[in-house]
């Protein structure tokens, strides 16, 4: 949200408040978290997946034995080489991310490039390409997730290729072939294809310029954008208790209410800043959105608690907000920080408490090191970003960015709070 303040609108937050606004999400995430883990960390059948390898490299790094000073060998010896090889797919040659045979055989044409491209955002399906970029190549997690969820993951695949080729011949949405959309872009369009003037459609204060609307029209997405949405959108008895928690019982917990503090303060943080910074969100809007938040965590988390899987409901979420409060951008954007982002900060810190407790820390320790990482890690992002927005503007703009920055999200966040109010 507050790039995208600043990259669309022209509107700087200020540093305090920018981190105020990254605090209070990420720690009302954090009490929801805390006050979910009876449910969602102590029994055994909440596995979290995405956690076992590093509890795996722990215990191998840690573990006594001739076994164990081999693996600690091996991973030096692949630490070293996995760090001077990413180099080159992240920053001297970019092109590795994603090597495609046909794109790199057949004649240049838009048909091959929607098809076979894809090693910048929006450019193509990238069917059958090759990556030598380890960060792609392990991120949908092949080594961790269960084989089912890697099964419906390529079903789903299959599936949602097949519909962005078949909405976008068939102009379904009018947004399509006929209208000369383009295939893939997150960007507001007019009804010929052509970039939508939001600036004039939005007024200074965030609400909607119905005048200028009604005599241009409401904007569009290209037919495959709506697809994305879709299928991203559907996509304690004692003997159940995780044997790792019945060892971290010998420590001092941190107490349930602790963490209902930590929430009620951050809700009163949250509910301040917005009403400081002319947010255009209502107090009861963003009660839902936290009520919302809360509901996410414990729904998507569980969902990924049994198979690694997890669901991204942003979207949804920012779609309920342009339905609860029609005409109001701003509104929408914070509606959807404080109940998607903090859902989704929620789901991480669940995932590091199970990892705390898979390797016996005691709980008191992980909060207090989770607390001390939303902070350092809210001033760290805004000390990183606040310089790429000034000095890599145009290339965030722009649409398929440059290999190294990409803009896509930010461009992705305003069209759709753009276009789901007005």
């Amino acid at each position: 949200m507050i790039g995208t303040y600043e990259l669309y609108f022209d509107r700087v937050i200020s540093f305090g408040v920018a981190f105020g606004i990254l605090m209070s999400s990420q720690l009302i995430g954090f009490g929801w978290a805390g006050l979910l883990q009876p449910v969602m960390i102590y029994p055994s059948r909440t596995v979290f997946p995405e956690v076992l390898p590093s509890v795996s490299l722990l215990t191998s790094l840690f573990k006594v034995g001739s076994e164990s000073e081999d693996q600690v060998r091996f991973f030096k010896k692949a630490f070293v080489a996995v760090s001077i090889y990413e180099i080159f797919p992240t920053y001297i040659t970019p092109a590795f991310q994603a090597i495609n045979i046909f794109c790199l055989t057949l004649p240049k044409n838009q048909l091959v490039t929607t098809i076979f491209g894809g090693a910048r955002p929006f450019e193509g399906m990238g069917l059958f390409s090759i990556s030598a970029d380890w960060s792609m190549v392990g991120g949908r997690g092949p080594l961790y997730l269960p084989l089912s969820t890697q099964i419906h993951q390529l079903v789903a695949l299959v599936v949602s290729t097949l519909a962005f080729f078949l909405v976008y011949s068939k102009s379904w949405f009018g947004a399509g072939l006929t209208q000369n959309f383009p295939f893939m872009s997150a960007s507001l369009l007019t009804a010929d294809g052509k970039t939508y003037p939001y600036r004039q459609a939005v007024n200074a204060d965030g609400t909607a310029n119905e005048e200028f609307i009604q005599r241009t029209g409401l904007p569009f997405f290209t037919a495959t954008f709506y697809v994305s949405q879709i299928l991203a959108t559907k996509s304690t008895n004692s003997e159940e208790i995780d044997p790792h928690r019945l060892v971290c019982l010998k420590y001092k917990n941190f107490p349930l209410w602790g963490f209902a503090t930590i929430t009620l303060v951050a809700i009163g943080l949250t509910f301040g800043i917005s009403s400081l910074s002319n947010s255009g969100i209502s107090f009861v809007g963003l009660l839902v959105a936290l009520i919302a938040s809360f509901l996410m965590t414990l729904a998507v988390g569980f969902i990924n608690a049994m198979t690694g899987f997890t669901i991204r409901f942003a979207g949804g979420i920012q779609m309920l907000g342009g339905i609860l409060f029609p005409g109001n951008v701003f509104g929408n954007m914070w509606f959807t920080i404080y109940g998607a982002s903090s859902a989704l900060q929620g789901i991480n810190i669940l995932k590091d408490a199970k990892y705390g407790q898979y390797i016996h820390l005691p709980q008191n320790l992980v909060v207090y090191s989770q607390l001390i990482g939303c902070t350092i890690g809210s001033l760290s992002t805004l000390l990183v970003v606040k310089p790429i927005l000034r000095n890599q503007r145009e290339v965030l703009l722009s649409p398929n960015g440059n290999g190294v920055f990409s803009g896509a999200e930010f461009a992705a966040f305003q069209a759709r709070s753009v276009r789901l109010v007005i």
